[in-house]
Parts: C-alpha cells; sequence; structure tokens
C-alpha cells in the first residue's frame, strides 16, 4: 500500500509563523517581533496593534490596502507635571522661589 503522505503538497505555514518568519528574515527587533504577536490591544497600545495589522497586510499577505482605514484611536495621555504645593502668591511664583532662596540663606 503506498504512503499517501508522500503525495500530499506541503502545508503553507500558520498566519503567526509567516508573521514571525518576516519579522525574522528582515532583522526586526524582537520587541517589535512580542509585541506584534502577543496581541496588546489595550488603549495605550492600539496604535501598535493597528500598525501591526496594517503590517500584516503590506508585509505577509501582500495585500494592498486601497484607501484609508477609518478606526477609533484610543486618545493620548496627557501628561500632568507634579506641582508643588500652592503658595500665598501665585503671581509671583519666582518671588516666591527667592524668599524661599533668602530664607535658607539666613
Amino acid at each position: 500500500m503506498p504512503d499517501s503522505t508522500l503525495c500530499q503538497e506541503p502545508k503553507q505555514p500558520k498566519l503567526l509563523d509567516q508573521v514571525r518568519q518576516y519579522l525574522r528574515l528582515h532583522h526586526y527587533s524582537i520587541h517589535t517581533e512580542r509585541s506584534y504577536m502577543e496581541g496588546n490591544v489595550a488603549p495605550a497600545t492600539q496604535n501598535q496593534a493597528m500598525n501591526a495589522l496594517v503590517f500584516l497586510y503590506k508585509r505577509v499577505l501582500r495585500q494592498a490596502m486601497e484607501g484609508s482605514i477609518n478606526a477609533v484611536r484610543a486618545d493620548k495621555k496627557v501628561n500632568v507635571p507634579a506641582s508643588n504645593p500652592p503658595r500665598a502668591s501665585q503671581n509671583h511664583p519666582v518671588a516666591d522661589i527667592l524668599l524661599d532662596f533668602a530664607g535658607n540663606i539666613c
């Protein structure tokens, strides 16, 4: 009885294996590979996830993406600087600093 496995065509690698293969072949950072492969789509990394999808279609699947992508994007994080406690004279913060120095010198 002939072996039926010899007549079968080789299977194409799974999609994620294709992505990993492409990333390694083109020397992408291991950090890029991890972020693309682990599927982290938290709001802070939404743009990264979108980039991974664009990468998948353009580079791995070699399918042109026509038109624009109208995806809802996460708002950028606003960094509010830590501030000192309010001083007596909010209108003259430089004067307050100078008074602090003067108090430390005497």
